[in-house]
């Protein structure tokens, strides 16, 4: 996004944005992005993301559809704000972000990657490769749209009191 837009964007809204690596809530890809939302405030957010552990057990093998696929070591080890799940010098845990994997991911794999299922959307939205590569590249993260609405539904049951969220 243009960073022209964010000012705009946060006007609008009355609040800047949250950011965060989906990776921490489950994502076996790291996209850090900006969300900006009225259904909660940004204090109350930062207080459950500080109780958020990235879930154990998360391979990016278990996505991939070539068995053959073996993981690279790490070159680069990821910096806040992006969640560390790989270190270098050791074997690629769970990052399809491209940096240390031999190749590729194909659509499925993205979708996967993200939460989704290609073989659903192709067929339920009739969406053929092109369009699906579209659609994904545009979308949010299926775990990070759950942390959201979750965070904004606690919010309107009234489960996030101003007390605790500034502790």
């Amino acid at each position: 996004m243009r960073e022209e837009v964010f000012p705009l964007i946060t006007n609008m809204v009355g609040q800047p944005p949250v950011s965060f690596d989906v990776a921490q809530v489950g994502s076996y890809a790291h996209r850090l992005r900006a969300y900006w939302s009225n259904l909660f405030q940004n204090h109350q957010f930062n207080t459950i993301m500080a109780k958020v552990e990235r879930p154990q057990g998360r391979f990016v093998s278990t996505i991939l559809l070539q068995e053959a696929w073996k993981p690279r070591e790490v070159a680069t080890t990821y910096r806040a704000p992006h969640q560390v799940v790989n270190v270098v010098r050791k074997p690629m845990s769970d990052d399809v972000s491209g940096r240390g994997e031999s190749r590729e991911v194909n659509l499925d794999e993205k979708a996967r990657a993200m939460g989704y299922n290609a073989d659903e959307l192709r067929k339920n939205d009739k969406l053929d490769d092109e369009k699906l590569a579209e659609v994904l590249g545009l979308a949010m993260d299926r775990r990070a749209m759950e942390l959201l609405f979750a965070v904004a539904e606690a919010n309107r049951m009234g489960l996030l009191s101003s007390t605790e969220c500034q502790r």
